[in-house]
């Protein structure tokens, strides 16, 4: 597949960010298991806690994996071929190299499936994330025939930018749902809780998620037109991505853990906890606020904090 790689440099380039990446991966790892066994900040959730630890696996398995190809491509029996290790990562044909990009798109699903179950959990209205599980289902066909495509060696770019395209879509239409919704709804609680808060506690757990819904779209589109234009660094992008996954999935928890540990540390007054969020009666005075929540009439998210 001549004009995908001009050099063997970007395969080492791409694991070598890949490992950095995943050294940060491993961090916000350990700091997401002790916020979410430390019941003083959130309740343990164990499906967030499970899916955690996958995506900490697969992100190890394919920093090892990718390791595997390198001492495979520059072993003595390709070193005696002038372009041996050059020709052994362009086949894209062998089995770590459909393993490896197994393990991606795996990850990759399971990220875009965590944004949509964080949406559904803020907003609990189905139709509402209707449009994001088609695109998602859409990723996961397409993801499943390139992985197809690869293993018989057949041409996949199409598949792949439609692929691309349907993960895109998912990560942006969800993340933009599941932003707007915690910073709608937080204003409107906090406001009624007390006219003193100069904004809401949920603020910080907001910019964490926009920010990192921006930081994986914006990898996506990157790999989205350079998969065409610039393969090389494509290449380096891909060897990014699994990492990446897990590390923005662990930073929401970190921030969750940070923002109560900052409650704790500096609240004069009762603090309104995130886990509970609460809707004032439109059929009550103003005056009503100033008794506190407990005279109200509430719905709550249960535990929000602990799947956002």
């Amino acid at each position: 597949m001549p004009g995908w790689m001009t050099s063997a440099k970007a395969p080492i380039a791409g694991v070598t960010l890949g490992c950095i990446i995943y050294g940060f991966a491993t961090s916000t790892f350990a700091m997401t298991i002790w916020v979410l066994k430390d019941r003083r900040k959130i309740p343990v959730n164990t499906a967030m806690l499970t899916l955690a630890t996958v995506l900490w696996i697969l992100s190890t398995m394919r920093a090892c994996t990718d390791i595997a190809q390198l001492v495979t491509a520059f072993n003595n029996v390709n070193l005696q071929i002038p372009t041996g290790p050059f020709d052994y990562l362009l086949d894209f044909s062998h089995s770590l190299f459909v393993f490896d990009q197994c393990l991606y798109y795996i990850s990759t699903i399971i990220g875009d499936a965590v944004v949509i179950f964080r949406c559904y959990v803020v907003w609990k209205k189905w139709y509402i994330i209707a449009f994001p599980c088609l695109t998602c289902v859409g990723a996961i066909c397409s993801f499943a025939w390139v992985e197809w495509c690869f293993a018989k060696n057949i041409p996949y770019i199409n598949w792949v930018l439609m692929a691309f395209a349907f993960t895109l879509s998912t990560n942006l239409i969800a993340t933009g749902l599941l932003a707007y919704r915690i910073w709608s709804v937080g204003m409107q609680t906090y406001r009624h809780f007390d006219s003193t808060y100069a904004r809401s506690p949920l603020r910080p757990i907001l910019l964490v998620i926009v920010e990192s819904g921006m930081v994986y779209s914006a990898m996506l589109t990157i790999a989205l037109i350079t998969i065409i234009h610039a393969p090389s660094v494509e290449w380096v992008v891909n060897g990014l991505m699994t990492s990446l996954i897990s590390l923005t999935f662990n930073m929401v928890f970190v921030s969750i853990g940070m923002t109560k540990n900052l409650q704790n540390s500096t609240a004069t007054r009762t603090p309104v906890p995130l886990s509970v969020v609460v809707y004032r009666d439109r059929t009550q005075t103003e005056d009503a606020t100033e008794t506190g929540p407990s005279t109200l009439k509430v719905s709550q998210f249960d535990h929000v904090d602990t799947y956002v």
